[in-house]
């Protein structure tokens, strides 16, 4: 029975495969072959061959059939194959297998903060493991500090690392950026420069709080040494250092000599600006020691009444001719009133003036209007009721500040 199923498994094969039909039994051959027993099947597609019933290898490799009895069985129609991998992943396997190219990277635990590398921000894990700024620390005087409990902004007294003036003197700032730390001493004649990069001492170019001239520009050092701001640029007068201030000097008359006997010479001027007069000098042509009064009187508006503000007597040195001078002083002109500038003297001497006719003479805080010209007592008068006047340009020199 079970040949006879073994050869009908065989015959219906080799009808499926488009073969020729096999005869059962014992067919006439041809002369030049061999006559097979009654059992032997023999196919026309080779007719050589011959198949022993009672033989399980006469079933060819490449169509073996199924045994009903075997127990080898395929592999399980249910399988995954992965078309890109040979391998057979078992449905019923627990084990996930996850491709290197889809791998999932956890950067970090849900919840999780950390400042970031730079201290400028508290990071935080979010859902999907990456790190997220959660709070902003990069204002400069802000840090981002790892605590016990959770890294924070830290509100920081300077910027670690970075240097600054404190008293002239250089400090470095702490890495906690609490504290400054003193990182290099400025002497006596240097200030700290916020301003270098990096911070550091530096040489004065003035005296800390003192004006100083420059290129005739009257200059004010700041309190640190480090700069000067012009206050006055003086044009046609002179920077004076001692006097911290631009001096303008003024000239009238002319150099003729001539003779008197206790007499007075002056000239009067009209204000324009408001100035201090700090000398006064006369021209004179003197051989002897002599005795000089130096008056200068002030009228209001278009009054002729002179009131004294200024008068010195003293005995000055023969010097030929030149001018004499009160020395330094201090008198405020005002603008909008009238002055009159003159010198007494004793004895017979030698004044200097300038032609009639030459008023007025721009003498920088106003102008000149006359001249004056009476005898002299030895005494400044407190006041001069309508002076006399008379047109001549004494010889003065005045120097004074705005």
């Amino acid at each position: 029975m079970e040949r006879f199923l073994i050869l009908f498994i065989v015959m219906f094969f080799f009808a499926a495969c488009g073969t020729k039909t096999v005869e059962l039994g014992n067919p006439d051959f041809p002369d030049n072959n061999a006559a097979a027993d009654d059992d032997t099947v023999v196919s026309d597609s080779d007719s050589d061959s011959q198949i022993d019933p009672d033989s399980d290898s006469n079933i060819p490799d490449s169509d073996s059939a199924i045994d009903p009895d075997d127990d080898t069985t395929m592999p399980d129609t249910d399988s995954v194959i992965d078309p890109d991998d040979d391998t057979v992943i078992d449905p019923d396997d627990d084990t996930v297998i996850i491709p290197d190219d889809d791998a999932v990277v956890t950067e970090c635990t849900i919840g999780e903060r950390k400042c970031d590398d730079t201290l400028d921000n508290v990071l935080e894990c979010n859902v999907a493991h990456k790190w997220i700024s959660v709070e902003d620390c990069s204002a400069p005087l802000k840090m981002c500090v790892e605590a016990e409990d959770a890294p924070y902004c830290k509100d920081l007294n300077c910027v670690p690392g970075t240097k600054t003036c404190i008293s002239e003197d250089v400090y470095t700032c702490s890495e906690d950026g609490m504290t400054g730390v003193l990182s290099k001493n400025c002497t006596d004649t240097q200030y700290c420069d916020e301003k270098a990069d990096p911070v550091d001492c530096k040489d004065m170019i003035c005296v800390p709080n003192e004006n100083f001239c420059e290129t005739n520009i009257l200059k004010e050092c700041n309190a640190k040494g480090s700069s000067a701001a012009t206050l006055k640029e003086c044009g046609t007068g002179a920077c004076d250092e001692t006097l911290e201030n631009c001096v303008y000097t003024s000239l009238i008359g002319a150099e003729t000599s001539f003779s008197a006997n206790n007499g007075r010479r002056g000239v009067f001027y009209n204000c324009a600006k408001n100035v201090t007069v700090i000398e006064f000098a006369q021209g004179f042509d003197l051989s002897s020691n002599t005795d000089l009064t130096w008056a200068i009187y002030e009228a209001e508006g278009n009054t002729t009444l002179y009131k004294k503000i200024y008068s010195k007597k003293d005995t000055v040195t023969s010097n030929g001719k030149g001018f004499y001078s009160t020395g330094a002083i201090s008198v405020s002109l005002k603008s909008g009133k009238k002055y009159l500038f003159y010198t007494g003297w004793s004895g017979t001497r030698n004044f200097l003036y300038g032609g009639a006719g030459e008023h007025p003479v721009d003498m920088g805080f106003g102008s000149s209007f006359n001249g004056y010209n009476t005898a002299f007592s030895g005494t400044a008068e407190e006041e001069i009721n309508n002076p006399a006047v008379f047109d001549r340009t004494y010889r003065q020199q005045i120097k004074f500040v705005e």
